[in-house]
């Protein structure tokens, strides 16, 4: 997937983390309005259907705030799905690059001690006599 305002780069697990407290904080303003409306309707003007409305505005309450949960937990694990693919091309780009790439390892030259040579016999070392 691709960065909103930059579509030759890939979206960042930061970008991830603030479109979902983003959608889960809309969510959550959606959930209030849901409850004050179920209040509303519940604690309304007139005595005739009180439980009924209680159990109307009791049942509204939940079902919003069960739809809402279940859309932020939606939401919530597509985008940990989304960060873990990221890493995963990430990943793999980067070891597609360590395969591809021509190693050539040079063997470090290691110091060779100086060879010492025998001493050399001079011609004019003294012969035995016979």
């Amino acid at each position: 997937m691709r960065d909103l305002f930059q579509q030759d780069r890939a979206i960042s697990p930061s970008s991830v983390r603030t479109a979902t407290t983003l959608i889960g904080t809309l969510f959550a303003a959606c959930l209030g309005l849901i409850i004050l409306q179920a209040l509303l309707g519940a604690f309304g003007v007139g005595a005739t259907g009180t439980l009924r409305r209680a159990l109307t505005g009791l049942m509204q309450i939940g079902l919003g705030a069960g739809l809402l949960l279940a859309l932020y937990m939606m939401v919530r694990l597509l985008g940990e799905g989304l960060m873990a693919q990221q890493r995963l091309i990430d990943r793999m780009t980067i070891l597609s690059d360590e395969l591809g790439s021509v190693r050539v390892v040079e063997k470090p030259v290691a110091s060779k001690p100086a060879a010492t040579k025998p001493a050399a016999k001079s011609a004019t070392a003294s012969k035995p006599k016979t």
